[in-house]
């Protein structure tokens, strides 16, 4: 037997011997890991932002892991002085021409 037949059969044989009650514990273990995620500690002038705004909560995610994965590609956060006001500039305006490349592309859907 296969390496992979071998653990696809113990796979399923664990999955048989599940009970309702163990269903049911990992179903709510996996929903509050979910919850924990979605949990951010924001402040803003020194009173937390609550997350009751889904869609806020969703694009403020996004920024975080943005930042984090710029800072594993390039070891650095926008706090930073190495780079003159004219070099921003040049980074915006090719951010900018990038998503106007992406606003056509997804007119001719």
């Amino acid at each position: 037997m296969a390496n992979w037949e071998k653990l696809n059969k113990e796979f399923d044989d664990a999955l048989n011997s599940m009970t309702k009650e163990d269903w049911d514990n990992w179903y709510k273990n996996v929903e509050q890991k979910r919850i924990n995620q979605n949990k951010m500690n924001i402040t803003h002038e020194n009173e937390p932002i609550q997350n009751e705004d889904s869609v806020l909560m969703a694009v403020m995610a996004k920024y975080w892991e943005r930042s984090r994965v710029g800072f594993k590609k390039y070891g650095k956060t926008l706090d930073r002085n190495d780079v003159e006001f004219s070099e921003w500039l040049n980074h915006l305006q090719e951010e900018l021409m990038d998503a106007t490349l992406y606003i056509e592309k997804l007119k001719r859907y």
